[in-house]
């Protein structure tokens, strides 16, 4: 059977090593000698202590010369294992793990870190003066298996391998010089081909390996910004290790590999300004910053700059420049706003609706957000009339043909009842009259219908209600108004990553309360507010696994910077640099679109 032995060892600094073994064997043998398959060292540690060996469709261990061993606590002399069972022998623990793809069996060791080295020595003594082999004949034979079967042989299929020939069946080739078993995606990327990575022999794997799979990874630190750091270009395997087996973490994610760095941020990114970060916690970490975009000024010619430009800024005091007109707590506020549907106050989800991953929500658009409460009509007498949103030329046009139509149709249409409201929906009442009485000419009335009914919309009560709109004071109607583009930030953190599905729950909080612990809606009466939560809403909940490790500050900022009691930082979430941050930064940090 095919058998996985995974060694673990720790470290210590308090990590720990995964070293495989793939094993193949008829039954598993426990003992000290030197020719177990799993070898213990130990004086309760019999030669032969113990077998495991299939037992139907599962497996059984029984020990050997009245020896015991100890089964989830139990002492015993023989008994069927399952998957999370526990063996101790002489104060060494296995465990019977689930085997990957391709095994038969896995099981995971921990040795007794209690053993001495005499017992090492004498578990391996060997004496050739014994034996029929001298220890000159035995080392030039060695030498001659290792070079033919560890190297010679390897090379020439290497090369038939490059030349497009079959490797012979039987002979080793290069994956005997694997130190390990590969990672899971590795092993299925590269078909455990070594001349994937391994691309000239005796030679580490180099980045433009790596690259040619991983082409949209880029450099966490760019060549063009690379000069003026102190930061220097690191191989991708420095961090990226691999052959630790197949269950084994690809990413490097040690909190100290990043603050070596960030924690004197002034020496080594001077030039580019970053700011210090020594952990997560308070006094450590940098006030967050957000990443905003503007309109550029309006040209010389009065004409509205289409160009958005894009700036960071603290969050501390910032404000956005959506071009937007809109209250969250009006729309909160159930004595003004409720739903048009089921009558009830609006709620976080009824417009704010997440994206599949987690990470966002989706773009607030008129069409998929507000067109559910506001209509876009224009006259009481035909309210499925609606005018086309974030085009303000074909809205005038709109306005114009039907007032001129209106005005020379002999057969007025019946008027009928407005299902939605409209955006401005405080406007006067007076409006209910009819205002369409005209003595003169169909065409002259429908002129000056139509021509206050623009002014109504981009001066009065109807676009101007939600947008930012130009008066150019042109004579001609068509020129006259410009509506200021409208764009809503699609991600303020651009570099961060944060998982709203994961904090839908905050204590015992939950549903619009659990949102508003960090999003003070209900006291927003401008869209301009960001409304996004500053480190210290963060340091409530969150602290990373070090922080308690250090002192508190000697002069604390707020009652989130004392120093808890063990008890109380166990209320605490741990989190690492990674679980905020990408170390490799994406192509593009925000794609941001434009709101209808």
């Amino acid at each position: 059977m095919d058998v996985l032995l995974r060694n673990v060892r720790p470290r210590p600094n308090g990590t720990v090593d995964f070293l495989d073994t793939a094993v193949v064997c008829s039954a598993i043998t426990i003992g000290s000698a030197a020719n177990s398959t799993i070898q213990l060292l130990g004086r309760s540690v019999g030669t032969a202590h113990a077998v495991i060996a299939t037992a139907g469709a599962g497996f059984k261990i029984t020990c050997r010369h009245r020896h015991r061993v100890t089964v989830n606590g139990e002492f015993c002399v023989t008994r069927n294992l399952a998957a999370g069972d526990k063996i101790e022998v002489g104060g060494h623990h296995l465990t019977i793990i689930q085997p990957p793809a391709g095994f038969d069996c896995a099981i995971e060791v921990r040795t007794n870190s209690q053993i001495g080295a005499s017992q090492f020595e004498a578990a391996f003594a060997t004496d050739l003066d014994n034996t029929w082999l001298s220890k000159r004949s035995a080392s030039w034979l060695l030498i001659a298996f290792t070079v033919s079967f560890m190297l010679a042989i390897p090379l020439w299929t290497i090369s038939l391998h490059r030349h497009g020939s079959m490797t012979p069946r039987g002979l080793p080739d290069d994956a005997s010089w694997s130190s390990g078993p590969l990672s899971r995606v590795h092993a299925q990327a590269t078909r455990d081909k070594c001349a994937a990575c391994h691309q000239t022999l005796f030679v580490q794997v180099q980045d433009n390996a790596c690259r040619e799979c991983h082409k949209t990874t880029h450099d966490h630190v760019s060549a063009e910004l690379r000069e003026s750091t102190k930061v220097g270009q690191q191989r991708c395997g420095e961090c990226h290790r691999e052959h630790y087996g197949a269950e084994a973490q690809l990413i490097a994610d040690d909190d100290a590999m990043c603050v070596a760095c960030h924690a004197h941020a002034d020496e080594k990114f001077a030039s580019l300004h970053v700011q210090n970060v020594a952990g997560f916690a308070p006094q450590e970490h940098a006030a967050f910053t957000v990443s905003l975009q503007k309109l550029a000024d309006t040209s010389a010619d009065g004409i509205v700059n289409q160009q958005w430009i894009r700036y960071r800024v603290s969050l501390a005091g910032a404000h956005e420049q959506s071009n937007l007109k809109f209250s969250h707590a009006q729309h909160l506020d159930a004595t003004k706003v409720t739903s048009v549907t089921t009558g009830q106050a609006l709620g976080c989800g009824d417009c704010h609706l997440p994206t599949d991953d987690g990470e966002g929500f989706l773009p607030i658009t008129m069409n998929n957000s507000c067109s559910m409460c506001h209509q876009l009509t224009f006259d009481f007498s035909a309210p499925n009339r609606q005018l086309p949103h974030g085009k303000p030329a074909d809205a005038i046009l709109m306005i114009e043909d039907y007032f001129a139509r209106k005005f020379s149709d002999p057969a007025p249409a019946t008027t009928s009842k407005a299902t939605r409201r409209t955006p401005d929906v405080d406007r006067d009442p007076s409006r209910n009259r009819d205002v369409d009485i005209c003595n003169a000419s169909a065409v002259i009335c429908a002129r000056q219908r139509a021509r206050a009914e623009v002014e109504n919309q981009f001066i009065g009560r109807g676009c101007v209600s939600c947008h930012v709109v130009l008066d150019t004071g042109s004579p001609d109607v068509h020129e006259r108004f410009q509506v200021t583009p409208v764009r809503l930030g699609s991600d303020y953190f651009p570099d961060v990553r944060f998982n709203h599905k994961i904090h839908r729950i905050q204590g015992t909080l939950t549903g619009d309360a659990a949102c508003e612990a960090c999003h003070r809606a209900r006291k927003s009466s401008e869209a301009k507010d960001l409304l996004l939560p500053e480190l210290d809403r963060c340091l409530r909940c969150h602290r990373d696994k070090e922080s308690s490790k250090r002192s508190a500050p000697t002069t604390p900022v707020s009652a989130a910077d004392v120093l808890l009691s063990d008890r109380e930082k166990d209320k605490f979430v741990t989190l690492q640099c990674i679980s905020c941050h990408l170390y490799h930064p994406t192509a593009v940090l925000e794609a941001v679109r434009p709101t209808e």
